[in-house]
């Protein structure tokens, strides 16, 4: 009778053997895979801050050209005298003479200043609208705020205009380093 219960007795502690190995088994492998979730996680959390991060630096893009297409209605303040001899080549291609009489910063407006510019267009009438046309609908911020016309009688009319022209920031131009 020794020999059936020593067989119990040995199946029995391989059977504890068995369950206890198991049981660390389990902890181990439940252990490894809250690790693994765990990575999962933050592999997941890191890709959508990527996805973030592409989405931010496309809308950047779009921001600095919209930027760039609204700045262009407005003279930098780098740009005022060029700007100004624009003003006399544009009535010298439609047959007028512009002068500018007096030009003045305002920076009453809060974020954003004007440059106030009075100017006398002399030539023939159609010359003298024309330049004006050209000058109120020219791709910048500009208003009329005064306008007088004049004649002489011999055909030349003249017009003293007050306009008011929005100004940018100034955008400081790029340093160009010499490459070593």
């Amino acid at each position: 009778m020794k020999k059936p219960l020593t067989h119990l007795i040995v199946s029995l502690v391989l059977l504890i053997v068995a369950i206890g190995a198991y049981g660390v088994w389990f902890v181990v492998v439940d252990t490894e895979s809250a690790k693994a979730r765990a990575l999962s996680a933050e592999i997941k959390t890191k890709s959508q801050d990527a996805l973030r991060i592409a989405e931010a630096k496309e809308a950047l893009a779009a921001l600095a050209m919209n930027e760039s297409a609204v700045n262009s209605h407005f003279i930098s303040p780098n740009d005022v005298v060029p700007f100004l001899g624009g003003l006399g080549a544009t009535g010298a291609a439609l047959g007028s003479k512009v002068e500018v009489v007096s030009v003045g910063a305002d920076n009453a407006t809060a974020g954003q200043g004007h440059l106030n510019l009075s100017l006398r267009i002399t030539g023939s009438f159609n010359a003298v609208l024309r330049t004006l046309g050209a000058l109120e609908y020219a791709p910048y911020d500009i208003s009329l705020t005064n306008l007088s016309f004049d004649t002489s009688g011999d055909s030349l009319w003249s017009a003293a205009v007050t306009v008011k022209v929005g100004t940018g920031p100034v955008v400081p131009k790029p340093v160009v380093k010499p490459a070593s």
